[in-house]
């Protein structure tokens, strides 16, 4: 039977009888899980919030509590010599550790957090593109493989999901041929 545009022909058998969406094929129950749907990468980790105010803060005050105490400890009372007591200077000097840590234990929190966000925006974008080829998909039952219409490449159907991670880049003559997740 000839190819149309729903059924394109195979690049293995050049048939088109046996050739349907990947996404119907999935329907049967021995090819559900080969030729099932790209699922959406999920984050990993929570956004920042209150709770990371609160450990970022629990952190600084220690630090600030402890560098205080010591300073008061070693040097009970002994004048400045612009005349303020080591006691006010431990309580400034816990302070300024306070704000310190704090800023630094935040900035790292955001950082990570911003980190994890460009991963998930990248694994959103590979799966926009797997999900979109997807929808192209075709299953030839004959060979038992799939392919992407103006392909001239069959995969066999166990290889399905990561084909569909495989960039595509256009050749001289204008069709697109899949290219290697790393290259």
């Amino acid at each position: 039977m000839p190819s149309d545009q729903t059924n394109p022909a195979c690049p293995n058998c050049a048939q088109g009888d046996l050739v349907r969406l990947a996404s119907a094929a999935a329907a049967d129950a021995g090819l559900a899980q080969k030729l099932a749907a790209p699922r959406g990468p999920r984050p990993h980790n929570k956004n920042l919030g209150c709770g990371t105010l609160l450990v970022s803060s629990l952190i600084a005050l220690s630090a600030g509590a402890v560098v205080g105490a010591l300073l008061m400890v070693l040097n009970a009372r002994v004048e400045t010599t612009s005349g303020g007591s080591v006691q006010e200077t431990g309580i400034f000097s816990a302070i300024l550790v306070f704000m310190a840590v704090f800023v630094a234990v935040y900035a790292v929190f955001v950082w990570r957090q911003a980190r994890a966000n460009a991963v998930l925006n990248a694994q959103v974008g590979r799966w926009l593109g797997a999900k979109e080829r997807y929808a192209r998909l075709r299953y030839c039952a004959r060979c038992d493989g799939v392919f992407l219409p103006g392909q001239q490449r069959l995969v066999p159907v166990e290889q399905a999901q990561a084909f569909l991670y495989e960039r595509e880049r256009p050749t001289p003559s204008g069709e697109t041929q899949a290219q290697g997740a790393g290259g």
